[in-house]
């Protein structure tokens, strides 16, 4: 499996005039600490991977952001073991990438 890491959300103002509240990023990240979700491809439900782990920081501005670690799937077997729903067996492990 290919891991990457990155920011997913912040509590910043997005272009749209939204903007997303810290508890609601701590939320975020407890669903998928708490059970795997897949990373897809737009909107067909091609899983290609799935998201490992999350951990909202401050960022150096002063808003949040919700950091996470992804798994794309290079093997049937990888999907197998990290079906969507599934309890995140494995969130600890990646937790220091982030």
């Amino acid at each position: 499996m290919k891991i990457v890491t990155g920011i997913a959300s912040t509590t910043h103002v997005n272009r749209d005039g939204n903007k997303m509240t810290e508890s609601a990023l701590l939320s975020v990240a407890e669903q998928i600490n708490d059970h795997y979700i897949p990373l897809d491809i737009g909107h067909r439900g091609l899983h290609m991977g799935v998201v490992l782990c999350a951990k909202v920081k401050e960022l150096e501005d002063g808003e949040w952001g919700l950091y996470v670690v992804v798994g794309i799937f290079e093997s049937e077997d990888e999907k197998e073991r990290h079906k969507y729903g599934s309890p995140n067996t494995v969130y600890k492990q990646y937790l220091n990438l982030i």
